[in-house]
């Protein structure tokens, strides 16, 4: 077995339609677009990611097949910020053999040192806004939009690597069966009039102004970063044309944007049909999928500072419930939640919301 870093058009082709041999008899996975794919992972594409991240491929091959394959990934974007610059890896993927796993993460993990990284942690794929984490915990329900999947053995052969566990990161399941509405409504009534507040949908004519806006809720939603803006805008316009007014609310005080709340609907149940290519067909089933879609993911639900223990994040995510169950969607994902927020975690399950998924971060010192 020989592990090598991705170069030319053979190598990418295979790194690519790898996974497809891994998941070929699994109901739940749902294939990534092919030229997303390519075009996030491969520098000469251009993709802003690249502007600020270094990343190396690297593929396994025994008697010249595919057994395996991963990503090495530097942020010297996020790195600024760190005493001890460190690496990730993503992208990975490998068939149930420990020698293979254990070749690919030492492969990453030389890479990173090798340009200063001090550690490595992961799976960010390639970073926490575009896929993080190996899934630990429910592998019995198709994974979200933007969410990762895995098989079960992939967590022993990344624990008997030598990793060990830096965070968890929850996914919680809701549907009107499970939340208490009628309280959720008097709640969102008592805040919106106590605070003045008036909650309007997303302004499609105005589109570059709300993509400004939620950039800026964005920004002061985390502590650090996710994506920087370049990235920001080219995902939101990848996504503009599955945003649905109704489900981008913008809560504002005498005209000032003080909240913001942004879900969309699951994307993976049209691309599933697709297998990963839209051409030639691909598409069309991904178009006959989308009309049947019940399910929404909320991405993001932040207020400002001055009104975060206000409860007026439930007012807007009440709104936006009372809005997708008029368009009939049955269920949502709020995700992913970060296992030491306490208030986010203990909000959604007193709002009756249930944890049904655990996405486990590793670190190799």
């Amino acid at each position: 077995m020989v592990v090598r870093p991705v170069e030319g058009r053979r190598d990418w082709r295979e790194f690519l339609r790898f996974p497809y041999g891994i998941y070929r008899h699994d109901p739940y996975w749902a294939p990534p677009l092919l030229s997303g794919q390519r075009k996030l992972l491969d520098p000469s594409r251009r993709h802003p990611f690249h502007a600020h991240a270094r990343t190396q491929c690297f593929l396994a091959r025994r008697d010249g097949r595919a057994v395996g394959r991963i990503a090495a990934i530097l942020d010297d974007e996020s790195n600024r910020s760190r005493a001890e610059p460190e690496g990730f890896f993503g992208f990975f993927e490998s068939i149930d053999e420990q020698p293979v796993a254990d070749a690919l993460l030492a492969a990453a993990r030389q890479w990173v040192r090798e340009r200063g990284g001090c550690s490595l942690a992961g799976p960010f794929s390639p970073s926490s806004a575009y896929g993080a984490g190996l899934l630990v915990e429910g592998f019995d329900q198709d994974p979200c939009l933007l969410m990762p999947y895995n098989p079960r053995y992939y967590k022993r052969l990344i624990e008997s690597a030598g990793l060990e566990k830096k965070i968890d990161l929850y996914a919680y399941y809701a549907n009107a069966d499970l939340l208490d509405l009628e309280q959720l409504d008097r709640i969102a009534e008592r805040v919106l009039r106590m605070y003045g507040v008036r909650i309007r949908m997303l302004r499609k004519h105005q589109l570059e102004a709300e993509a400004e806006l939620a950039w800026r809720f964005y920004t002061s939603q985390l502590s650090q970063r996710q994506m920087n803006r370049g990235e920001f805008f080219y995902k939101l316009r990848q996504l503009r044309h599955f945003l649905v007014p109704e489900l981008a609310l913008a809560a504002e005080i005498e005209g000032r944007p003080i909240g913001f709340v942004l879900a969309l609907p699951d994307l993976n149940q049209a691309l599933k049909a697709a297998r990963g290519r839209l051409f030639p067909f691909g598409w069309l089933r991904a178009l006959v999928r989308r009309r049947s879609i019940r399910r929404l993911r909320f991405l993001m639900a932040t207020v400002a500072e001055p009104y975060r223990r206000t409860g007026i994040v439930v007012a807007l995510c009440t709104t936006l419930i009372r809005n997708a169950i008029r368009l009939g969607f049955e269920d949502a994902e709020m995700s992913f939640v970060v296992e030491t927020n306490t208030a986010a975690t203990r909000s959604l399950e007193r709002a009756g919301c249930r944890r049904y998924k655990t996405y486990r971060v590793y670190q190799w010192k």
